[in-house]
């Protein structure tokens, strides 16, 4: 399995923020914080690992095609092989679907309350720090039940980990590859000039990506051909505006062929 380290990741970072201008003080600060929330209540790393390790699992974005492949029969099939992990507001859309996802990846700007009620069903958080939801930290963290790893995109601290990965669909690639997935497919993982209607609350429909939002696509669609690069699983996508070096496009039906074997 390929587990990126500080010393490959941290000079991506920089460049992604001197492109976003993020504030790399504040993502520490989040960290830090994120560390501080988690006592009592974090789960060991190895625990994910072990749940993941040799398992074919299918990371769901919030893309706008996610809704047309939640309506496929083989869906049902993949629910019964895979381990299902959500980014953040595709959380929503599965348990609509009557699914609840084994593992969250979330920095907490979806809708929350879903993934809290996942969560008290057994679903299993990644919950992200940055300097831009401090706040969200603050207000959501205390009332998330155990286990939850948190995650970070500067250096780890206790109970925080940094998995590699920017948004939070190419953070859940990362995340299987380092816990060692048998196969990382992605659904509504469509990085293009779109979100999708559960990318944000607020969103009734799909529409149209802001500049810093269509930006943050193509860095994620960047990133997952680097762990497409390096990655001991295989990377595929069902549907996706984008064609990914090293990245199989397949259809749902071939995507459960590869799961039967």
């Amino acid at each position: 399995m390929f587990r990126v380290g500080l010393e490959e990741w941290l000079p991506v970072y920089r460049d992604i923020a001197e492109k976003l201008r993020i504030d790399t003080g504040r993502d520490r600060y989040a960290t830090r914080l994120l560390s501080e929330l988690l006592a009592g209540k974090s789960a060991k790393v190895e625990e994910f690992e072990a749940k993941l390790l040799g398992k074919p699992v299918v990371v769901f974005g919030a893309g706008p095609s996610l809704e047309k492949y939640l309506r496929e029969e083989a869906l049902d099939f993949l629910r019964s092989k895979c381990i299902f992990i959500a980014a953040d507001g595709a959380t929503t859309a599965l348990m609509e679907r009557g699914f609840n996802p084994d593992v969250i990846c979330t920095d907490l700007d979806g809708r929350v309350e879903d993934q809290l009620e996942a969560n008290r069903r057994g679903a299993w958080l990644v919950v992200h720090a940055h300097g831009d939801n401090i706040n969200a930290l603050l207000n959501y963290v205390p009332l998330f039940h155990a286990p939850v790893l948190g995650s970070t995109q500067v250096e780890p601290a206790l109970r925080v980990y940094n998995f590699g990965g920017f948004t939070d669909g190419d953070r859940c690639a990362f995340l299987a590859e380092w816990c060692g997935a048998s196969l990382i497919a992605m659904i509504g993982m469509d990085l293009g000039r779109k979100v999708g209607k559960y990318s944000k609350p607020w969103l009734q429909a799909s529409a149209e990506a802001s500049q810093s939002k269509a930006l943050k696509l193509s860095i994620a669609g960047q990133l997952l051909e680097w762990l497409a690069s390096k990655a001991e699983a295989p990377l595929v996508l069902v549907g996706g505006d984008r064609e990914l070096r090293g990245i199989s496009k397949v259809s749902l039906e071939e995507l459960a062929s590869i799961v039967e074997g």
